[in-house]
């Protein structure tokens, strides 16, 4: 399938729309891509390639994105992602996230899981569970602590 459009392009629909390429798909679009429907799917069984200035998703539902093969997403500007409810990704292998600089993360409760170990903070404190918890330079402490 491959698709060229010099200027925008709009589809509305109150009901589903579809699309289903076996092979290589391209959409080349020279404006504003605009979407607005009550269901909406693309499949590609083949490779699939979208060049874009923005990309703007609105959805009252869930979005959904299975692939099958490797997916590489490349942003050279900003990426906000917000969600009303749970916001969740998993992996069946490693995740790797790099930045270049500061990393904030923000949230009531916060924690990180590996094993049987937890790394927790949250606005009453900051709990540290593990089997064995080693400290590789000095540390201060500024309030009383307790052991369990």
């Amino acid at each position: 399938m491959s698709e060229t459009i010099g200027a925008a392009y709009g589809v509305t629909t109150p009901g589903s729309i579809s699309w289903l390429t076996t092979g290589v798909s391209t959409l080349l679009i020279g404006g504003s891509h605009n979407t607005a429907t009550a269901k909406a799917t693309f499949t590609v069984r083949g490779a699939s390639s979208e060049v874009l200035g923005a990309l703007h998703i609105k959805s009252k539902g869930n979005i959904e994105r299975k692939v099958k093969g490797p997916v590489s997403t490349t942003i050279t500007g900003s990426l906000t992602s917000s969600a009303g409810a749970e916001h969740e990704m998993k992996a069946g292998a490693s995740i790797t996230i790099k930045v270049g600089g500061s990393l904030a993360m923000k949230g009531s409760h916060v924690s990180f899981e590996c094993g049987s170990s937890k790394l927790s903070a949250s606005p009453s404190g900051v709990l540290i569970e593990a089997s064995e918890i080693k400290f590789t330079k000095s540390s201060k402490q500024s309030a009383k602590t307790t052991h369990e």
